[in-house]
């Protein structure tokens, strides 16, 4: 228990009012933001019975179809570059949320440069920890 603790509170540390922001239709993750990803992925590796949910946000320019389908891809590319710093693949899942859940209003450059965002949801997962089980870790 006091390792589950320990690990909750790692990796809530970590997400904590932490966002990757992205410029108009790009999914492209800036280089300002790595450092923080860097640490997510070291903290998910030494916290494998946790999963993240990532999940995509757009500003509300473009067609609800192209939001969602951007705002996708978006969560897919943070996925992937946690999988690559060390992540496991298991421990993340995806979900594009087009601009249907706003921070703040799409009304200035400013509002809509925030809802282009993705944000992290940090969960214990009792399948994750039975898969570990069963192969013995």
């Amino acid at each position: 228990q006091e390792a589950q603790d320990t690990c909750n509170a790692r990796l809530l540390s970590v997400v904590k009012n932490e966002t990757v922001n992205f410029s108009t239709a790009s999914t492209a993750i800036g280089a300002t933001s790595r450092p923080f990803l860097n640490d997510l992925a070291d903290a998910l590796q030494d916290c494998p019975r946790f999963a993240i949910e990532i999940s995509g946000h757009t500003d509300s320019r473009g067609s609800e179809e192209r939001n969602l389908t951007l705002s996708q891809a978006r969560a897919d590319a943070v996925a992937t570059y946690l999988i690559r710093r060390g992540a496991s693949e298991a421990q993340l899942s995806t979900i594009g949320l087009g601009s249907s859940l706003p921070a703040v209003s799409n009304r200035t450059i400013f509002g809509r440069a925030q809802n282009r965002r993705i944000e992290f949801v940090v969960r214990y997962d009792a399948t994750l920890q039975a898969q570990i089980q069963n192969n013995g870790d």
